[in-house]
């Protein structure tokens, strides 16, 4: 097939495919691929070829006349060029086969009569066309009105094929490439919400180890911290650090040493516990809780690394300050709610409750029995609508597996996405625990 009849394509389809019909083979499918490829890699390698020449005689005239390097440099680039010549042929000679073999099964389902050879020559010479073409059409699509009427009349070009190969009309041709682009598409969206999915249920992934070296640490971490409240003044916000433990303590307004107070720990998936001071505090500082934000937890460190680092800190914590051991609560956001998950699981029947604001259970504890072993009866799953890393959607099939679990649930949406909910959400939260 000559080049002037594979340019007739763009102009006169129909016409053409009458005409070359009778020439159809697979063997002159890859033949006018291999053509295209060829022709467009000659013109476009020598006119980068020349264009190195008179850039280097003009850029470096010296060495070009003295020693004349360019040229044999330029001579051992055409062997790879060759090789980069047959590799492309050969790519797009299989991405044409697997093409026209998809169109094919559909425009059968859809009562086509046509063969398989002559749809893939037919199909050959548009995608040949499109190959001589495309560096008029790589330009083109800087513009993205052009690039869109390049790809409309390129699926024209394919319907018209196809209604030619099968015999059948122009609708039925259209749907032959439209169902299975659907297909696609749809695959293309599966493939992405499941990584995503996959992504949320490991955010902040830990390896949660086993569960006697987790009780280990927390028996030697808890034993060595003497359990005497001292007096602090109510109403203050303290930064505690230690080598073994860091977290930024924030009292009550009425605090007194002489009564118990309710504790909720909250966890950041940046480490910062200080993310809590203008959403959480006020509202524990209302009803009268004491509020800790954990500095130890982040996303992606090992949980070997900072369990230890928290059970330091709720030891150190009750050292300090007089907390009610019947009403200690977990809290994190995002990587740092799937943290709560852990926390608890690896400290049964510590925490009453957890509020969970934009996170995920973690991947590995997706089971009744290990839901169950937290001894959690209560959990607050609170989410943004617009949350685009851990929707609400995944936040309810958390809640299903918590109340398939036995464990009580309290949905809170907020108009939002992926951050901290505002106060009003952790005052539902906070009131819906207590009940």
């Amino acid at each position: 097939m000559s080049v002037n009849s594979l340019f007739r394509v763009l102009f006169h389809p129909s016409d053409s495919f009458f005409y070359e019909g009778s020439e159809a083979s697979l063997g002159g499918a890859v033949r006018n691929i291999m053509l295209a490829v060829i022709l467009v890699s000659l013109i476009c390698g020598g006119l980068i070829i020349v264009l190195v020449l008179v850039l280097g005689v003009v850029a470096f005239p010296f060495m070009f006349g003295q020693t004349g390097a360019l040229i044999p440099s330029l001579l051992l680039v055409i062997p790879y060029m060759i090789l980069s010549i047959l590799v492309a042929g050969l790519l797009m000679v299989i991405i044409l086969f697997i093409e026209s073999f998809i169109l094919f099964v559909t425009s059968r389902i859809l009562g086509g009569g046509g063969d398989f050879t002559t749809q893939t020559y037919y199909l050959s010479m548009i995608e040949a066309v499109f190959i001589l073409i495309s560096p008029i059409t790589s330009i083109l699509s800087l513009i993205p009105l052009l690039s869109i009427i390049v790809l409309l009349y390129y699926l024209f070009l394919i319907t018209i094929a196809l209604k030619e190969a099968h015999g059948y009309g122009i609708i039925r041709a259209a749907l032959s490439w439209l169902i299975p682009a659907a297909v696609m598409l749809a695959l293309v969206f599966f493939f992405i919400s499941s990584l995503i999915m996959i992504i949320n249920s490991q955010l902040a992934e830990m390896d949660l180890g086993g569960i006697e070296t987790a009780g280990l640490v927390e028996t030697v971490v808890d034993s060595g911290i003497p359990q005497q409240p001292s007096g602090l003044p109510s109403g203050t916000h303290q930064t505690i650090s230690s080598p073994g433990f860091s977290y930024e303590l924030y009292l009550p307004w009425n605090y007194s040493s002489e009564r118990q107070y309710p504790l909720v720990i909250c966890f950041s998936p940046n480490g910062n516990g200080a993310d809590f001071q203008d959403s959480v505090y006020p509202v524990t500082n209302e009803y009268g809780y004491v509020l800790v934000g954990s500095n130890d937890f982040r996303n992606d460190v090992d949980s070997s690394i900072f369990l230890p680092r928290i059970y330091g800190s709720l030891a150190d914590i009750r050292s300090r300050v007089n907390i009610d051991g019947n009403r200690i609560y977990a809290c994190g956001f995002s990587g740092g709610g799937m943290a709560s998950y852990v926390v608890s699981y690896f400290k049964p029947n510590y925490f009453q409750g957890l509020i969970v604001n934009s996170g995920s259970i973690h991947g590995s504890l997706y089971n009744k029995e290990d839901l169950r072993r937290m001894g959690v009866r209560k959990v607050v799953l609170i989410c943004g609508r617009g949350d685009g890393v851990v929707s609400c959607e995944h936040m309810e099939n958390d809640e299903r597996w918590l109340n398939a679990s036995g464990i009580e649930t309290y949905f809170i949406e907020f108009d939002g996405g992926h951050s901290i909910a505002p106060q009003d959400s952790y005052i539902k939260a906070i009131e819906w625990l207590e009940t």
